[in-house]
């Protein structure tokens, strides 16, 4: 329910989880200051059923930018992570890279292994907006393709770089297109007013 009202972009949901969300973030970016991921394996994976368009939109971005818009859940542990993924459904395979010098301090991430029930998962736990760059995305069977990111940690250059990707879009919204986010917009703000 919690990473739905991300993706969904929930604006209610949101707004009822606020003070979890507050509490989460805080939690997770003062784990991330008293540990570092693994040095010895400084890669996670996640598995996850997506559809052809999704994986359209990941290849023809390599090299790219992405923004996750839920909390994000991977493991030190690849065969861990592959359980996860349905053998009947297309889906990717996540391979992260994350550096021991990754310091990103708007979207925290920290290995939550010793705060888990199931500590053979090896989590590592990634708040929404975490930005990685696509390297590559390359067929691993039929349903089964393997997508390699990098956490980014250049904070001023990937906001700018995540600007300039939503000025884009933002210049092919129509006239009528834009009045109504604005009109939705001004229904929230009426809903949900800023204290």
């Amino acid at each position: 329910l919690v990473n739905e009202a991300f993706r969904k972009r929930n604006i209610e949901l949101i707004y009822k989880f606020r003070y979890f969300f507050i509490l989460a973030y805080k939690e997770l970016k003062k784990l991330a200051r008293q540990r570092q991921i693994r040095r010895d394996h400084p890669k996670v994976y996640r598995a996850q059923n997506i559809s052809r368009e999704e994986l359209t939109d990941l290849q023809d971005n390599v090299g790219h930018l992405i923004s996750v818009n839920s909390i994000f859940s991977t493991s030190h542990d690849e065969e861990v992570v592959r359980l996860f993924k349905s053998e009947s459904e297309l889906g990717v395979l996540f391979e992260i890279t994350v550096s021991n010098t990754s310091d990103n301090i708007f979207h925290p991430f920290a290995d939550i292994v010793e705060l888990s029930h199931i500590r053979d998962e090896e989590e590592t736990l990634f708040f929404a907006g975490a930005i990685f760059r696509i390297d590559s995305v390359r067929e691993e069977s039929d349903l089964t393709w393997i997508v390699n990111l990098t956490l980014c940690n250049e904070s001023v250059e990937q906001i700018e770089r995540v600007i300039d990707g939503v000025k884009e879009q933002l210049d092919t919204i129509t006239c009528c297109q834009g009045l109504l986010m604005l009109k939705e917009a001004v229904d929230i703000l009426e809903r949900y007013p800023l204290k």
